[in-house]
């Protein structure tokens, strides 16, 4: 086995040439059944397409169907379990069709599963139990397509990652809220038998998981060997693949180290890498950009799963938003349960449920319930209570 690393003009000439160079249809039959996992980890209402570089894209996943159907393939699926967040309008079926990749389904007779709804598999991760959608068991060719982008948590968001998409939604609470994220990802990973991957690498995302900060690099990164390509992704970002815990913890499992990793066919890794930084402080970015004084906006931890990400930040930002170059009275906003409330701050806010566990003595804080809060509940507790100085 070996690792495809191409640099494309084309999206499809470019996967055929991965494909090729690391035998990535080996084993795949004419009747096989097949289930293509994308990122596709949240929809898009605010624009016809999301930002490249945050899903896999469209026309990516067009080209390999194209080639599967070449193969002779004719049981083909595509599954993800979006984000979910009703008040947003947020699930599965929306971020199928705000990417696209619901539509290329439908031109080509492709269907699609959204993991979110089950039936599920329960499994043991070492630390507890989580659901796994049982229609990621029940495949004969499992193709994982992340795209190539760090993660403020994880440093990166590749193959192994990218099936926790497969878990439904209070699983990837749990992951965050309840288990050691990293460890978990390396179990769950454990328990799917990926048969290819392939990183969309068209951009590379900086500062993600969300975000527009994207460079371009026009690259594909295809294997067998999820170790391999996982290696790969993370040089191609000029992150260290042994400072990646996941990936270390997933080698320890499968009796494998990060030495032993597949020779590399195409492109030269050092070549076509470009720097993408992982750390991301987007608490300290907003109350810069908005240009507020006298609030503290305590960065997250791994508490903070997807769903509250999202929610927390699009209310937050709103409110700063409205609220340009206001100086508050010494305000303290908490996220997660890594924070705790610093002893002098007047006024305190605990978004969701894990900062009012962890900080649940403060009596006088303004508490905002749900895991996670809504963004309405959010920004209106914002807007009626955050004290201005004066």
């Amino acid at each position: 086995m070996a690792v495809g690393l191409v640099r494309f003009d084309e999206p499809s000439d470019g996967l055929a040439q991965a494909l090729e160079l690391c035998d990535g249809l080996n084993g795949l039959r004419s009747d096989s059944k097949v289930l293509i996992k994308p990122n596709i980890v949240i929809g898009s209402r605010s624009r016809s397409r999301p930002t490249p570089g945050v899903v896999t894209s469209a026309a990516m996943v067009e080209a390999l169907i194209d080639l599967l159907r070449e193969h002779g393939c004719g049981d083909i699926t595509v599954g993800e379990g979006s984000v979910v967040l009703a008040d947003m309008g947020l699930d599965t079926n929306m971020a199928f069709g705000s990417s696209g990749i619901g539509e290329v389904a439908e031109r080509h007779g492709v269907g699609l599963v959204d993991f979110n709804a089950g039936p599920f598999e329960t499994i043991e991760t070492g630390e507890g139990t989580a659901r796994l959608s049982r229609r990621a068991l029940e495949t004969d060719f499992f193709i994982s397509m992340p795209v190539l982008k760090t993660h403020a948590q994880t440093k990166v968001t590749l193959g192994l990652k990218n099936v926790k998409g497969c878990i439904d939604s209070a699983s990837k609470k749990k992951f965050h809220d309840k288990f050691d994220l990293e460890a978990s990802i390396a179990v769950l990973a454990s328990k799917i038998p990926v048969s290819l991957t392939i990183i969309d690498a068209t951009y590379g995302l900086q500062h993600g998981p969300f975000g527009n900060d994207i460079r371009q690099m026009n690259l594909i990164v295809a294997g067998k060997d999820r170790i391999s390509v996982d290696s790969v992704g993370a040089q191609l970002m000029e992150i260290d693949p042994r400072s990646v815990v996941h990936l270390q913890k997933f080698a320890e499992l499968t009796g494998r180290t990060l030495d032993d990793v597949e020779e590399v066919r195409g492109a030269r890794i050092e070549e076509v890498a470009q720097k993408l930084e992982w750390r991301l402080d987007w608490p300290l970015d907003l109350l810069d950009r908005y240009r507020i004084e006298g609030m503290v906006i305590d960065t997250p931890g791994h508490s903070n799963c997807s769903g509250c990400s999202v929610a927390v930040f699009a209310a937050l930002d709103r409110f700063l938003r409205e609220n340009q170059g206001t100086l508050f009275d010494n305000v303290e906003v908490c996220i997660g349960k890594e924070p705790i409330a610093k002893s002098g701050s007047r006024q305190v806010f605990l978004l969701g449920k894990c900062p009012m566990f962890v900080n649940r003595e403060l009596k006088d804080a303004i508490k905002v319930k749900g895991c996670p809060p809504t963004v309405q509940d959010t920004y209106e507790a914002l807007k009626r209570c955050a004290a201005k100085s004066g």
